[in-house]
């Protein structure tokens, strides 16, 4: 009688722990599916990004349509989420980047075009418009906008601008 007694507790352990095994199995092979499915939502999430927004490493060329775009729609919103600093001044640069000689240059300018200057230390990359014109009594006036970049870590930043004119 012990013997069949100990026979039914062994059995039941081992059942016990292989169910046990088979359970902490499934968990592994669920927790396997959800961390697969996350990465897939993940990734489809990543296909929806708007256009718009700065998700580039090193695409500073991409980058350098983005703000175009936001300049040229006049969307100092968007032009402020590519400033460096809260000191850039969307608002006013876009009130001045409006002029027509500034539009044209801007619209033709590629990444590749933009002029590469180092101050303090640190590189810049410099988009400059300019126009100069000779009023009727010979005095020649000019105009000019030049806008800093930065070539930061993921993206792009706008750093300052200088108006003249």
């Amino acid at each position: 009688m012990k013997k069949i007694f100990y026979s039914i507790i062994l059995g039941g352990i081992v059942f016990f722990g292989a169910c046990s095994e088979e359970k902490n199995n499934t968990e592994t092979a669920e927790s396997s599916v959800t961390s697969k499915d996350t990465v897939t939502a993940v990734i489809e999430d990543e296909a929806l990004v708007n256009e718009n927004e700065i998700v580039s490493k090193y695409n500073y060329d991409k980058d350098w349509e983005l703000i175009k775009k936001a300049i040229l729609a006049k969307d100092f919103q968007e032009l402020s989420a590519w400033a460096r600093t809260d000191e850039f001044d969307a608002e006013m640069f876009i009130e001045m980047a409006q002029e027509d000689y500034f539009v044209e240059a801007l619209k033709k300018t590629t990444y590749n075009d933009l002029r590469v200057e180092e101050m303090n230390g640190e590189m810049y990359l410099i988009f400059n418009a300019s126009v100069t014109e000779i009023g009727e009594d010979g005095t020649e006036y000019g105009s000019g906008i030049a806008l800093y970049l930065y070539q930061g870590d993921p993206s792009l930043m706008l750093e300052y601008f200088i108006a003249a004119g």
